[in-house]
């Protein structure tokens, strides 16, 4: 009798990206990955210069004053929408924070640049609590209202709206 031979599935580990290449991929827009480059290497080094902090120190900074544990996802079956929390994974986590923080930027409507629409993101909020603890607040009472609705996790992937 031939027994099949049994290989071990080696793990292959995937290369950690830094915090810094996740903003730099979610800023980018149209494949210009250079301006998305230099409009956040402008705006951290205005600021670690401003605030007396490494510019590699900034974005932890800014981003780490949020934590978001759970999230409500809005689900839809038989036509009722109900609004179901979730837990949020790490990914999910920092993906969270980044958008937050850039929607931030995107709220702001004066005619200048990026770049220093992101610089006074960073001022913003390096000063006082800005755009993203008001996120989070949103997303905390919305938690709480649909804490009963929390037996419904169940329901499959495929049928979850963002």
């Amino acid at each position: 009798m031939f027994k099949p031979l049994l290989l071990k599935k080696t793990q292959v580990k995937k290369p950690k990206t830094s915090l810094y290449n996740k903003v730099i991929g979610s800023i980018t827009k149209k494949g210009k990955k250079n301006l998305a480059k230099k409009a956040l290497n402008h705006s951290l080094y205005l600021t670690s210069k401003l605030y007396n902090i490494s510019s590699s120190k900034i974005l932890t900074k800014v981003l780490n004053q949020v934590t978001c544990y759970a999230e409500v996802r809005k689900v839809v079956k038989r036509k009722n929408i109900s609004l179901i929390p979730f837990p949020v994974s790490k990914a999910r986590q920092r993906f969270l924070k980044i958008k937050w923080f850039l929607y931030g930027v995107k709220l702001n409507k004066s005619k200048v640049s990026f770049m220093h629409k992101l610089r006074e993101e960073f001022f913003k909020n390096l000063e006082t609590t800005n755009y993203i603890k008001k996120e989070r607040t949103l997303m905390n009472k919305l938690l709480i209202k649909n804490t009963s609705n929390a037996h419904f996790r169940w329901v499959s992937k495929k049928k979850t709206k963002k």
